[in-house]
């Protein structure tokens, strides 16, 4: 359409200039390059420009007849038509250069979106919507996807470019090569150890990772990716024991991350020198609905070798973990935490156990005695903390867990712990509505962190904490106690 108006803007041009100069009328001789008047003269060039206008045995060259003589009405017509196809024109170069991405070949369109260009990424999207790039062209833009996927920096269309991915895999475009490329890409796990302990403490180890996965697959899916028998080893020495169980993680949207903590440390008993940590551990991602990561094959499974220095100093060397008192903070600190939930399961049906929520910063979901959902913030606290849990109920007591919380961070702690039910005083706590709940600092549990050196020493306390107990009765007040 442009290069119509276009011609129709040059005949146009044409005509305006042809009405402008007139037509000619008479039989008055005029020199054809300058317009000279040439009635009468014998020469044979003009006495004017000095063109030849006629040879010796006068035939004209270059003479022509008439005056010119203008119409307004045709000047008035082209002048229309001329502005009419000038602003056609116009119109549509202003429209091509808004969407001239889609007349661009698809190497150049695919090119510019791998550069962060938007309109070139819905270009290419468009396109492949519509079927009319081949499978080649398809998999050309999903390698460069995955490119970008695996790149530790952010691509300033990752989002789009991970949905991209998303409906790839969903319409299954990818080669089975391409589908483990986006699988393993994923998950990105770095290996994270206390860097320094004393030669035969126990090693804490986590594995921090990040997820680079879509956020449009269908509801019907669900993409997951779960850690199973980790093991971890200095040499030939296991610093863990072989871990058969598995920690999760969802893998839909861009920006996903978490921490999957090695369980089972054992004393490292090793000479003082500078050492890596190896750690082996079988990932298994699964796209479904619903799932039994130990019973359902996986999509795909991926085994993650990661390496990180530690350094072992001498056993009697000064203790890494320290702990300052400073009783001034014990009310801005009892400000940041939350005891969210403390639930007894006595029966022998469900096992013997408590389960409990401690939450230090951030989101406090179910404020105490409140009947509906009322999420409120919670401040961080302003040093690192590290407890052993004690409930009180009565003469009862028993160790509830541990909960611990960087400083300037937050922490929404579970535990679930076994009920000793061999306690004299059990029954005081099947029978308590109520209980109190202690936070005690305890260097020990800051010692199974990778990151902790320092923690605040002292005590909180929650009294009239409301427990709800499942499965067992209490004895009869006269059970000889």
């Amino acid at each position: 359409m442009t290069i119509l108006w276009a011609g129709l803007l040059v005949l146009a041009a044409v005509f305006l200039r042809r009405a402008i100069r007139g037509r000619r009328v008479g039989d008055v001789p005029f020199c054809g390059a300058c317009e000279y008047n040439l009635t009468g003269l014998q020469s044979t060039t003009c006495p004017e420009c000095g063109t030849t206008i006629q040879d010796d045995i006068g035939n004209p060259i270059t003479i022509v007849h008439g005056y010119r003589k203008r119409s307004p009405a045709r000047v008035m017509f082209a002048s229309l038509l001329m502005l009419t196809a000038l602003f056609a024109f116009v119109i549509n170069i202003t429209q091509l250069k808004n969407n001239w991405i889609q007349f661009a070949p698809t190497f150049w369109v695919t090119s510019l979106a791998d550069d962060g260009k938007q309109d070139a990424l819905d270009e290419l999207i468009r396109r492949i919507n519509a079927s009319s790039l081949s499978a080649e062209q398809i998999s050309d833009a999903i390698e460069i996807g995955l490119q970008i996927q695996a790149a530790p920096d952010s691509h300033p269309l990752l989002a789009e470019w991970m949905d991209f991915l998303g409906s790839a895999l969903i319409a299954q475009q990818m080669t089975i090569a391409q589908e483990s490329k986006f699988f393993e890409n994923a998950v990105t796990c770095t290996l994270v150890p206390r860097p320094v302990i004393r030669s035969g403490e126990l090693l804490p180890v986590e594995i921090h990772y990040q997820t680079r996965g879509p956020s449009n697959l269908p509801a019907r899916f669900g993409l997951r990716a779960y850690w199973m028998e980790a093991t971890t080893r200095i040499g030939d020495a296991h610093v863990h024991v072989p871990n058969e169980g598995f920690s999760s993680a969802s893998i839909l949207g861009t920006t996903g991350s978490g921490t999957v903590t090695v369980q089972g440390a054992r004393p490292v008993e090793l000479p003082p020198g500078d050492y890596e940590i190896v750690c082996t551990a079988n990932r298994r991602v699964f796209l479904k609905a619903t799932m039994v990561p130990e019973q359902d094959v996986p999509d795909f499974e991926i085994v993650d070798v990661l390496r990180a220095p530690i350094k072992i100093i001498e056993s009697d060397a000064p203790d890494l973990i320290t702990s300052t008192p400073e009783p001034e903070l014990a009310s801005t600190i009892r400000k940041c935490i939350a005891v969210e939930s403390i639930k007894v399961f006595a029966g022998k049906r469900w096992g013997q156990y408590f389960e409990s929520e401690v939450s230090i910063g951030g989101f406090r979901h179910q404020p105490p005695g409140s009947t509906i959902f009322q999420p409120a913030m919670l401040p961080s606290p302003p040093r690192n903390l590290a407890f052993r849990t004690i409930i009180r109920a009565g003469q009862f007591e028993q160790r509830l867990g541990s909960a611990r919380c960087l400083g300037g961070k937050q922490m929404g702690h579970h535990s679930s712990f076994p009920l000793d039910e061999e306690n004299e005083f059990i029954d005081d706590l099947l029978s308590a509505e109520t209980v109190t709940v202690i936070l005690r600092s305890d260097v020990e549990v800051a010692r199974r962190t990778v990151d902790m050196t320092n923690i605040w020493e002292g005590e909180i306390r929650f009294d009239n904490v409301p427990i709800t107990v499942t499965g067992r009765t209490p004895k009869p007040a006269s059970s000889g106690r």
